[in-house]
């Protein structure tokens, strides 16, 4: 366990994972222990790794973001809702939840549910609507008993039979 070492063991992975003479299997190393640092200390470094080039670099990233989200955060978190990237609009959601709920982000969430590209959001915006019993967003749920994808229309009768009661 690294997560110990704090900032400079973060700065210390960060600078091997881009260090080009670092070996191919060193680096699948320490990109994993990325996932050990958590915390709000760490969002600066890992907001610098959301555009890395290494795909498992930026889903850690955002995961980490997520984790450690707090309020303050708000609009790296927009910021990453905005992205062409699907993991970063995932975990964008998943740190509003689970850190910043508030009426404010209802219609973050009912945004998501109604254009996000990826069916994954869609259907988490969905769940998280309904579990957090936003009765407002039962026209975006029922529009979304339409979607093309299988995952959103399950995810929206369950926040809608959540927000009847039935769950």
């Amino acid at each position: 366990d690294i997560g110990p070492f704090g900032q400079p063991g973060l700065e210390a992975v960060v600078r091997e994972i881009n260090n080009s003479s670092t070996p191919a299997g060193d680096k699948d190393y320490l990109i994993g222990a990325l996932g050990q640092f958590h915390g709000p200390e760490f969002v600066p470094t890992f907001r610098q790794l959301l555009h890395h080039h290494n795909r498992i670099v930026v889903r850690l990233a955002a995961e980490a973001i997520a984790h450690g989200a707090k309020a303050g955060d708000e609009a790296l978190l927009n910021e990453m809702l905005r992205d062409k990237n699907s993991d970063l609009r995932w975990n964008a959601l998943r740190g509003i939840e689970t850190h910043l709920w508030g009426n404010q982000y209802v219609p973050l969430f009912i945004h998501s549910l109604q254009s996000d590209p990826d069916g994954g959001n869609r259907a988490l915006a969905a769940h998280v609507l309904g579990e957090k019993k936003v009765m407002s967003a039962r026209t975006a749920l029922q529009a979304a008993l339409k979607d093309g994808d299988g995952f959103v229309r399950s995810a929206a009768q369950g926040a809608i039979n959540t927000l009847d009661g039935k769950y």
